[in-house]
């Protein structure tokens, strides 16, 4: 597998993925708490929801943090981003350890604000 590379402008730097089962592992945990982020619909206890956005919010900082090996203070630059932003380079990062090719990696992003977008209007026709 080619070696990928993560450029973080917040950070000014360009990081080298490796393709370790670690790696492997960590990107998909990440993606099971997206996922099950996803279904918050469906848990009725509102603290139990908001246990799970907090924690999400964590993860989002952790999950780069430890698989590119982050300084606190690159971690607190991390979380000084936009949620939004924060949340495409993690999905960016955990495809490029998967060995997906920046074309689809374009393609799963602008899916990804499509949906966003689509909720958003969703919620404004209520």
């Amino acid at each position: 597998m080619e070696q990928a590379k993560l450029h973080i402008d917040e950070l000014n730097k360009t990081f080298k993925i490796s393709h370790t089962n670690k790696n492997m592992r960590k990107s998909y945990q990440f993606q099971l708490t997206m996922a099950k982020l996803g279904q918050l619909n469906d848990v009725d206890d509102v603290n139990e929801q908001m246990k799970q956005v907090a924690d999400y919010s964590d993860v989002l900082i952790d999950f780069p943090a430890d698989v590119l090996n982050l300084t606190d203070k690159q971690k607190a630059a991390l979380d000084d981003m936009e949620q939004d932003k924060l949340q495409e380079l993690d999905v960016t990062l955990a495809l490029k350890i998967q060995g997906m090719s920046n074309a689809q990696i374009a393609d799963v992003i602008d899916s990804m604000r499509d949906s966003e977008h689509g909720d958003a209007d969703s919620k404004s026709e209520k």
